[in-house]
This record gives C-alpha cells, structure tokens and sequence, in this order.
C-alpha cells in the first residue's frame, strides 16, 4: 500500500483481502465434549486444538462430569483416552458401567444388583460397544511430559476424538 492512499482506501484494501482468506479457508468443525449441554454453551463443541480445564474444589463433580462426557462420546462410537492420576481403572471403569446398566456405583461395585435380569445383558452390550472406545491410563503422579509421551505413544495406534485427565 503507497503513502498517498487514503486511511478509507486502505481500509478497502484490507477487507477485500480478508474476504477473500476467509473464503478460501476450509470450514473448521467443532467436537463434542460428550455433553449436550456443555456443546451447546461452546456454541456446538469444541475445535480440535482446544484445552478445557474444569477447576473446583473437591467432591464437586468434576470427575463424574469427565465420566459423562466420556461415556457418552464412547456410546457414539469415539474413542476416549482417560487418565485417572487418583483413581484406578476400576473405578472409571465402573462408573462407565453404572451409567450403561442404570445400576448405582454402589451395586456395582457390591455386585449386588438391583436389576438382576437387565444386569447382564447390558453388561454384555457395554462391553462390545462402549468399553472398545474408551482406553483408561491410571498412573498416579505422572508429570506433564509422562502425559504428553504417553498422548504420542498411543496416538500412534489409535485416534482419539477425546483426552480426559483427571
């Protein structure tokens, strides 16, 4: 732009060579969070490359929100990656099971089930459709780069929609 156009001008300029970026660029889609609602105040998910921190104190819900959310991109087929640095494997495990058999974490964890019949075939139905899609890590005290080596490693088997830590 020459010193003698005019701050209208190059104006002008400017936005005729935004336009015609943003139409060459390539729609960019949004991924849901698991939760219709979160996705929803994200207005429809969020872009790949974001980084969600959810802070409270303790006993407020954030693991049984990640829980959810987890579970429920599992149900449509995506694959989640779930680190658990305080509780093991199980213990997700079987919240993602309570969810899916209608149980209390309580039954499930007794084996005492209040549904006895359903149990087990939606026990059955979890674990060809659901468990497949969602790979658990529970290291407890792992470092920011334990986590991102263990990101690299397993993103080379498989592709994640979604990575939880909790």
């Amino acid at each position: 732009v020459s010193q003698s156009r005019t701050r209208s001008e190059i104006k002008v300029i400017t936005a005729v060579k935004g336009l015609m970026e943003y139409i060459t660029l390539e729609p960019k889609d949004r991924k849901s969070t698991g939760l219709d609602l979160l996705d929803a105040r994200f207005n429809g998910g969020v872009f790949e490359t974001d980084l969600v921190t959810i802070g409270a104190r303790p006993a407020m819900g954030k693991t049984a929100l990640i829980c959810s959310a987890s579970y429920n991109l599992a149900s449509r087929g995506k694959n989640v990656l779930f680190f658990s640095l305080e509780m093991n494997y199980e213990q997700i495990y079987m919240r993602h099971l309570s969810m899916h058999t209608k149980e209390t974490f309580a039954s499930v964890n007794s084996k005492r089930f209040l549904h006895q019949d359903s149990f087990w075939a939606r026990f059955k139905e979890f674990e060809e459709k659901i468990a497949p899609h969602i790979f658990y890590i529970d290291k407890s005290g792992m470092t920011y780069n334990q986590i991102i080596n263990e990101i690299k490693r397993l993103s080379k088997q498989h592709q994640f929609d979604a990575i939880y830590i909790d």
